[in-house]
């Protein structure tokens, strides 16, 4: 085949599963990422089914994985949990889709959702050992206020989520982001027998690129756990 048509059959087929993705995201249906075909499956996500947490030792979730780089770091190291990459963004899943497939990593998996949505209704009580939310868009401005996840709420629910010795991880570079997410996990941990610890992340934390280049521009890097 012609060197050009190949390139630009490659680019159309890239952007129709965008589109397809992103059709279906704006029906608010989320969706498992199929690493087969890296389109996504004609069916509603089922804890039993699709995560089938009977053939893992452990359960994590990766809240706002973008290219799923985290995800798939922490799958390799850790090959008896699963792995749940959680985004909204199509574009950045993907790629997170087809690394995995061409590595051969059948323990992470990448699902387009809200992440809401995926703690109410896919998500098994006491089932997860990890929730992990790093380096979240901070809304900043005074009109996406409203986008902030980590109310109150979030963190109420997501608790509930987690097995008795699980751990939520959070860790930020924006002060406004951490700051507005420590006082709502306090705030939800009183009275609980939920502790909250600032400190830094333990050395088996998967460090990414822009951690590390964060970190070589000495921006400091901020996080909290609750155990």
């Amino acid at each position: 085949m012609n060197p050009f048509l190949k390139k630009r059959l490659f680019i159309l087929k890239k952007r129709t599963e965008t589109l397809y993705a992103d059709v279906l995201h704006r029906l608010r249906k989320p969706y498992l990422l199929t690493p087969s075909s890296a389109l996504l499956s004609e069916k509603k996500l089922s804890w039993k089914n699709d995560f089938r947490k009977y053939d893992y030792e452990a359960v994590a979730i990766d809240f706002g994985c973008g290219n799923g780089n985290f995800s798939i770091a922490y799958a390799k190291e850790n090959p008896n949990s699963l792995v749940i990459g959680c985004d909204i963004a199509t574009e950045y899943l993907l790629k997170g889709v087809r690394k995995a497939e061409r590595i051969g990593l059948s323990n992470c998996k990448f699902v387009q959702a809200d992440g809401i949505w995926l703690l109410k209704t896919c998500i098994a009580k006491k089932s997860l050992k990890h929730i992990f939310i790093n380096f979240p868009d901070p809304w900043h401005k005074k009109r996406h206020s409203k986008r902030r996840l980590f109310t109150p709420a979030f963190f109420s629910l997501s608790l509930k989520l987690l097995e008795k010795d699980g751990i939520l991880h959070f860790i930020s570079d924006n002060e406004g982001i951490y700051q507005f997410a420590l006082k709502n996990a306090l705030q939800t941990i009183n009275q609980t027998h939920w502790h909250l610890t600032e400190t830094t992340p333990p050395d088996w934390y998967p460090r990414s690129k822009y951690w590390e280049k964060w970190r070589s521009q000495e921006r400091i890097i901020n996080y909290f756990c609750i155990s």
